[in-house]
């Protein structure tokens, strides 16, 4: 994902990457889904973001990290469910940190909505 960001000219930096939404957003995926079951359980880890990152200021971090096993269901939830649904509404509220402003946001959060079959609603 990172690299078709780049790609559309999104300016990647503390501001526009959804590490926090993603993860917020898995884990609710990863509850509501019963996942433990299925793979090892997560685990939480100390994460510190690097002290020029605003987010620094509520080091240490504690998110979770996922067994392996269970990567081929985040990368199939990442792609089909966030990018589509999640995804754009995010990038809209980045409009402000991204150069062209909201032509900009509306244009990147396109790459990702679902695409419309012609003639069906």
């Amino acid at each position: 994902m990172v690299v078709d960001l780049i790609r559309a000219g999104l300016p990647v930096n503390d501001k526009t990457i959804p590490d926090i939404s993603v993860g917020k957003c898995w884990s609710k995926h990863w509850e509501d889904s019963g996942l433990s079951e299925d793979h090892d359980d997560r685990i939480k880890f100390e994460h510190n973001y690097p002290n020029y990152y605003p987010q620094s200021a509520s080091n240490p971090q504690l998110p979770w990290a996922y067994p392996d096993s269970a990567l081929p269901e985040f990368r199939r939830w990442f792609r089909h469910e966030y990018l589509p649904t999640k995804y754009p509404a995010y990038i809209l509220k980045k409009a402000s940190v991204l150069s062209g402003g909201m032509d900009d946001a509306e244009q990147i959060a396109a790459l990702y909505e679902p695409k419309k079959i012609a003639g069906r609603k």
